[in-house]
């Protein structure tokens, strides 16, 4: 159904005029030289009440009208005279997919100093964004800083102090520091590790925050077997990861790290260069395990910074206070009827995972009701084995398609739309799935970057989030996603 377009003429500041439109699925509102505050009145039989909002001026909006029946819609002018039209668009029938631009869109971009811009560049929310800890991350020289409890953190590539490419918003999960004390985090002089009769600790090394003896240099000497330095966390074997930052300075000896005293060692020579920092992880589980560093040659001299035990089975963000927690990050966005539609939308992601986590999904969005049992989630699967893009209702699995496994480092783009009995995703350059048998969960009120609920955390970056109030065609899912 096409009706031509009504125009709404308003001469005064805060005049209103108020039009009924015949059934239909969606209107497209224009607004004038002002901004515009209107209100949809729903017809009682759609039972939805009043839904105010406010819209710019001089932009263009598509509105969902959550089904079949007839509408009115009143503008009130903000500040100025205006004009504004009103176009009905095409019939919310079954099978029917309405294109436009995003509804709510986040761009994250770097705030240059760690921070990243956490609001929306469309969909006029607040987001709320907790994490009541410090956190470290990489700054844009490939230098590494801390950043204040509650701040977001932006994010570039690699563990490395390398120059990496923007990443977007990094969401991690909560972690803790087993190495202790403080002090010995980044000291290796400290009478917490034991070192070998021939080797030779110093805190005289510029750290991976560039700032100057802040860090320990480890010279080796003429017996490998004695350049060691270990620490001992007293605790029952369980998977736990040892990490530290290595800088060679001289020499092309072997450096190897160890969780048994040196039982056995990984040898992480090929990792690391004269260049910049690198952080070398193990993950083992070991009774009582004995944690640290060994050189096999001669007056070799290596730089070693942000010495990190945790739990799990990867290394994370620096943490740099013994005993104390990382606490996860958790960013959220109340939903707004101006730009979500419950009967269908589409949801775009562009992200990374810098791990994999294997014991649990890694949640790039969900958008939920606060429960886990209605929700639309898009997720890498435990071990990255696949990426997954899901519709639960009642608790209950409406849609579900898998995609391609996602790689570590490497950003992805996905699309996912749904309507009832219609879904379909798009990974990269991949083929479209599609899915068609499911309802939709009704009654959504909270977007999650990065995390489930309260869980799942994606160990990765986000750089860009769009939602759409339609379904788009296949043809748009694969130019978001190329």
């Amino acid at each position: 159904i096409n009706f031509n377009a009504q125009i709404v003429s308003l001469t005064t500041a805060s005049a209103t005029s108020s039009r009924t439109l015949p059934a239909c699925g969606a209107v497209q509102i224009a607004s004038g030289g002002s901004p515009l505050f209107f209100s949809f009145v729903a017809s009682a039989s759609s039972g939805a009440g009043t839904r105010m909002m406010m819209m710019p001026a001089n932009t263009v909006e598509v509105f969902q009208t959550q089904g079949n029946h007839t509408i009115s819609l009143k503008i009130d002018g903000a500040t100025a005279p205006t004009t504004a039209s009103i176009t009905p668009m095409v019939g919310n029938t079954a099978g029917t997919r309405l294109a436009g631009d995003p509804s709510f869109q986040l761009d994250f971009t770097d705030g240059g100093d760690g921070s990243v811009d956490i609001l929306p560049s469309i969909g006029q929310v607040f987001p709320t964004f907790t994490r009541a800890t410090v956190a470290w991350t990489k700054l844009p020289s490939g230098l590494w800083a801390q950043m204040a409890a509650g701040v977001p953190r932006a994010f570039y590539s690699g563990f490395t102090t390398a120059v990496g490419s923007y990443l977007g918003y990094i969401a991690e999960g909560a972690g803790t520091q087993l190495v202790t004390p403080t002090a010995s985090i980044r000291d290796m002089t400290d009478a917490s590790w034991t070192k070998g009769a021939t080797m030779t600790a110093a805190k005289t090394g510029t750290g991976i925050d560039g700032v100057a003896n802040s860090c320990s240099r480890l010279t080796a000497g003429a017996v490998a077997a004695t350049n060691t330095a270990f620490q001992t966390l007293v605790a029952a074997a369980t998977s736990r990861t040892y990490s530290v930052w290595l800088k060679r300075v001289t020499g092309t000896g072997t450096i190897n790290i160890t969780q048994d005293g040196g039982s056995t060692f990984t040898d992480v020579t090929a990792l690391i260069n004269a260049s910049t920092f690198t952080q070398v992880s193990l993950t083992a589980s070991v009774n009582n395990a004995a944690f640290g560093i060994q050189m096999d040659t001669n007056t070799d001299v290596i730089l070693a910074d942000f010495n990190q035990f945790e739990s799990g089975a990867f290394a994370t963000s620096p943490m740099a206070a013994a005993g104390a927690a990382r606490n996860a990050d958790a960013l959220t966005y109340p939903i707004a009827v101006s730009f979500w539609n419950d009967n269908a939308f589409t949801a775009y992601v562009k992200a990374s995972i810098y791990a994999v986590n294997s014991a649990t999904n890694q949640i790039v969005l969900n958008i939920h009701d606060g429960t886990a049992n209605n929700r639309h989630t898009m997720r890498s699967a435990p071990g990255a084995a696949s990426f997954n893009c899901e519709t639960l209702s009642g608790g209950a699995s409406q849609f579900g398609i898998s995609l391609a496994g996602v790689t570590v480092g490497a950003s992805f783009k996905v699309a996912y739309a749904a309507q009832a009995n219609d879904a379909a995703a798009r990974e990269n350059d991949g083929a479209i799935g599609t899915d068609t048998t499911g309802s939709m969960p009704t009654g959504l009120t909270t977007i999650s970057v990065g995390l489930l609920n309260s869980s799942q955390h994606l160990y990765g970056a986000i750089q860009s989030v769009a939602l759409f109030r339609t379904m788009l065609p296949d043809a748009q899912l694969q130019a978001l996603t190329a």
